[in-house]
């Protein structure tokens, strides 16, 4: 019998906790999942339904350096939007290779 895994963890933060810890609103988290900027890692397709968007801490961590780059070092977010993407796609492809 295998043993479970003691140290596993899985978060889950709402819109509403995503908010409190990046100072990003939800009005603008929402706009970023609808055009594709920054889509929540544990999203539901049915985006209507209470809870639908939840963000892992990865996805916290990414918010508030993106929200770091725009607000402090006044990057435009023109700018963050291909990087974003590649290195979204790249970490992905990380998780899903540890997964097997």
């Amino acid at each position: 019998m295998a043993k479970p895994e003691s140290n596993v963890v899985v978060s889950a933060f709402t819109e509403d906790q995503v908010e409190r810890l990046t100072g990003i609103s939800q009005r603008q988290l929402r706009y970023w999942d609808r055009t594709g900027f920054f889509v929540p890692s544990l999203a539901y397709e049915d985006r209507r339904s209470p809870y639908s968007r939840l963000y892992s801490f990865r996805d916290i961590v990414s918010l508030k350096i993106v929200s770091a780059l725009r607000n402090e070092a006044n990057v435009p977010l023109l700018f963050h939007r291909p990087q974003y993407t590649d290195a979204r796609k790249r970490d992905r492809a990380g998780m899903l290779r540890g997964l097997n």
